[in-house]
């Protein structure tokens, strides 16, 4: 554990610099923090496939934009810790539930490990979800319409609020592009805000999934307070910050 927690340090501290400086070479972030160059190559591959970051020839830039990744690309990031997360969410899941799962990556983890209920209600916004509980055999899948946006593969607008407003929602999971002690929980398109926030103001019991990748970064979109969270769950333990934050608020934590 310790080296994955010198790891997610150590990309906290390139976010960072990028913060103040919106750009650096793979030499000077060598100098900075007394590593081999392909470690600071491992680094940058993380933090770009998350969609934090630009890489250039010989360097990074500051994501002006923090702009939608495919969700392919999410997929194939952290996906260990993202298997560990569904198990445990799943935890939490009992016969006759009505839940909602969004259409994140750390979520879809989730659809993959639900093949055991039989009287499960699930409403989703996200394609592939609604797919993979197909395949599954869930008898009850409530899908939320709208427009289908390609990088997501999720319906996102408006009226995907006149369909959750239907429901009385036991359990919330939504992701996040990242987690912020200072800006919430947040998102990278204003569309999926909508649907976020709705969902988590219809919701009983609201779950939030992520990786340790997510603490300590902030996207475009605040679509949540952290207050509005009753368990987070995640792979590894977060920065005592961030500990602390959550027995303040009776928010539970549970690591996968």
């Amino acid at each position: 554990m310790g080296g994955y927690l010198i790891k997610r340090t150590r990309k906290e501290q390139i976010l960072s610099h990028l913060e103040i400086h919106n750009c650096v070479t793979l030499i000077e972030l060598c100098k900075i923090f007394s590593v081999s160059l392909n470690t600071i190559r491992r680094d940058v591959a993380d933090l770009s496939e998350n969609g934090k970051i630009h890489k250039t020839y010989g360097g990074i830039i500051k994501n002006p934009n923090n702009s939608v990744v495919p969700l392919l690309s999410r997929q194939n990031s952290e996906v260990a810790a993202k298997i560990k997360i569904a198990h445990a969410a799943k935890k939490i899941i009992n016969e006759n539930d009505c839940i909602f799962i969004d259409g994140g990556s750390t979520t879809l983890a989730l659809c993959n490990v639900l093949d055991d209920f039989n009287d499960l209600i699930v409403i989703s916004n996200n394609l592939n979800a609604i797919n993979k509980l197909l395949e599954l055999g869930i008898k009850q899948i409530i899908s939320v319409g709208g427009l289908l946006c390609n990088d997501t593969i999720s319906f996102l607008g408006n009226s995907n609020q006149d369909v959750l407003n239907e429901y009385n929602i036991n359990k919330c999971f939504i992701s996040a592009t990242g987690l912020s002690l200072e800006r919430g929980i947040t998102n990278s398109t204003m569309l999926e805000k909508n649907v976020k926030s709705f969902a988590v103001k219809r919701s009983q019991t609201v779950i939030l999934l992520i990786d340790h990748t997510k603490f300590n970064y902030s996207s475009m979109v605040t679509f949540a307070n952290i207050e509005d969270i009753n368990i987070v769950i995640t792979d590894i333990l977060p920065p005592d910050n961030y500990i602390k934050y959550f027995k303040e608020k009776n928010i539970q934590l549970i690591i996968a």
